[in-house]
């Protein structure tokens, strides 16, 4: 993977596989997402996902960490959703505050996601979809 398929900042990283159309998101102990990083991590993810356009994609969300993004992190993310309908989004090893938040993007966004208990779960859910779906 090159640097021009990942991204950091502070403790979050995204990293792109154009193999298998998946981006991972994962997140470190320290800081709250924040709108300025959603901003850097949907622009990129937007322009992997052009590669070829109109193509489904995924996003696997490792959630361990506990992290839960502010309120302009998730407004950032809700907007890329909103224009995206070719994603899915798989996510593991969340807490209750995380699953709700979710839960609320599903019914708010129309965000087509499942929740999984390990990375291998939701990685195998996500690559079926992405296949599966037109």
């Amino acid at each position: 993977m090159s640097n021009e398929d990942s991204v950091t900042r502070g403790a979050l990283s995204l990293e792109w596989d154009q193999g298998t159309r998946i981006a991972t998101l994962r997140s470190g102990a320290d800081g709250t997402p924040d709108r300025a990083t959603a901003e850097a991590f949907v622009a990129a993810l937007a322009a992997w996902a052009r590669r070829p356009a109109h193509e489904r994609f995924g996003l696997l969300v490792d959630a361990s960490s506990g992290r839960h993004g502010d309120s302009g992190w998730r407004s950032v993310w809700a907007a890329f959703i909103r224009e995206h309908r070719e994603m899915s989004v798989a996510i593991f090893e969340a807490n209750w505050l995380q699953l709700a938040t979710v839960r609320l993007f599903r019914i708010g966004v129309g965000l087509h996601v499942r929740a999984f208990p390990d990375h291998a779960a939701a990685r195998d859910w996500l690559l079926r979809t992405i296949v599966s779906c037109p």
